[in-house]
C-alpha cells in the first residue's frame, strides 16, 4: 500500500507512466477530450490549496521583479524566438502559447523542496498570474489575431486561473472547518496525469508523422531548459546570491504552466499544438531531478 502511495505522490514518475500509457493506449483519449478542462480546473484547485501570499515589503520588491522578468521577458522571449526554428506551424502555435503563460504552480513545491525562499516564490508567482490576465491574451493575440477569439481566450483564463483560486480558498475553509488534514496530493497528481495522458494520446499521430520536427522540438526544449537553468545558477553564484534566493532563478527562468497552455491549445488550436507542451513537460520532469541534484551538491 505504501509502495502505491509513494508512486501516486511522485508527480515526475507518474507523468512518465501516463506518457507510456498514451503511446500504448491512445484510442480512448478522443472520447474523453471534453473532460480536459474540468480536470484541469480540479487539478489546479488542489494545487493552489493552502497557498498564503505575504506582503510585498521593500526587501522583496527587487527580487520579485527579477523573477517576473526571468519568466515573462527572458524565457518568454527565447521561446518565441526559438519557435521560428520549428518547421511545423502547429508546433509553433504550441510554443508561443507556452511562452505566453505564467510559471508553473509546481515552482512553489520545488522551491520548498530546494529550501528556497517560498514566501518570495509565492509573491512572484502571484504577481505573474495577475500579469498573465493581460499578457497571455496580448501575446497570443499578437501572433494569432486572425485565428483566435480573444473573448474565448479570456474565458479560458478565468476558468483556469481565477476559478481554481476561488475554489481552493473554499476548500481551505472546508478543511479547516471539518479538521481535514489530507492534502489531496495523490488526487492532484492523478488528475494532472490524466490530462497529460489525453494531450499526448490525442497528439500521438502527429508525433509519429512529424518525427523530424519533433526531434528539432526536443533539442530546442532541452537546450532552453537546461541551458537557461545552468546559466542562471552560474550567474547567481558569480553575483554571490544566497542559496535560498539563487534556487528561485532556475525555476522561474525555465518553468511554464503547461496545464494552462494545454487548456488554451485544446480550446483554440489544432492537435499539433499539444506536442510542444507534452515534450516540455517530459523535459521538465528530468530537469527537476537535475536541479535537486545540483542544489544538494552546493
Amino acid at each position: 500500500m505504501n509502495f502505491l502511495r509513494n508512486i501516486l505522490r511522485n508527480s515526475s514518475l507518474l507523468l512518465l507512466i501516463f506518457v507510456a500509457m498514451a503511446f500504448i493506449f491512445p484510442g480512448p483519449a478522443e472520447g474523453m477530450k471534453s473532460l480536459i478542462i474540468p480536470s484541469l480546473i480540479l487539478a489546479m484547485t488542489l494545487s493552489l490549496q493552502g497557498t498564503k501570499i505575504g506582503k510585498l515589503g521593500k526587501e522583496n520588491r527587487q527580487q520579485v521583479l527579477w523573477l517576473i522578468l526571468a519568466n515573462f521577458v527572458l524565457f518568454t522571449g527565447l521561446l518565441i524566438l526559438a519557435s521560428f526554428l520549428v518547421p511545423d506551424p502547429e508546433f509553433m502555435q504550441g510554443m508561443i502559447v507556452i511562452a505566453a503563460v505564467p510559471p508553473a504552480i509546481a515552482v512553489i513545491t520545488a522551491s520548498f523542496l530546494m529550501k528556497a525562499d517560498t514566501e518570495r516564490a509565492l509573491l512572484a508567482e502571484a504577481a505573474c498570474y495577475i500579469l498573465s490576465l493581460a499578457l497571455t491574451p496580448l501575446i497570443i493575440w499578437l501572433f494569432f489575431r486572425g485565428q483566435v477569439d480573444i473573448w474565448e481566450l479570456v474565458k479560458i483564463l478565468l476558468l483556469l486561473i481565477i476559478l481554481p483560486f476561488i475554489l481552493a480558498k473554499i476548500l481551505d475553509w472546508l478543511k479547516k472547518k471539518l479538521s481535514i488534514k489530507y492534502d489531496f496530493k495523490e488526487v492532484a497528481n492523478l488528475t494532472f496525469g490524466f490530462t497529460f495522458y489525453l494531450s499526448v494520446a490525442l497528439a500521438v499521430g502527429r508525433i509519429l508523422s512529424s518525427l523530424s520536427a519533433v526531434i528539432i522540438l526536443i533539442v530546442i526544449m532541452i537546450a532552453l531548459t537546461f541551458g537557461l537553468g545552468t546559466l542562471t545558477i552560474y550567474l547567481g553564484k558569480k553575483m554571490r546570491i544566497e542559496k535560498k534566493d539563487l534556487a528561485l532563478y532556475p525555476l522561474f527562468a525555465t518553468f511554464k504552466n503547461g496545464n494552462l497552455a494545454l487548456g488554451i491549445c485544446i480550446s483554440l488550436f489544432a492537435v499539433g499544438s499539444y506536442v510542444p507542451i507534452a515534450i516540455k513537460s517530459i523535459v521538465d520532469a528530468v530537469y527537476l531531478v537535475f536541479l535537486f541534484w545540483m542544489f544538494r551538491k552546493m
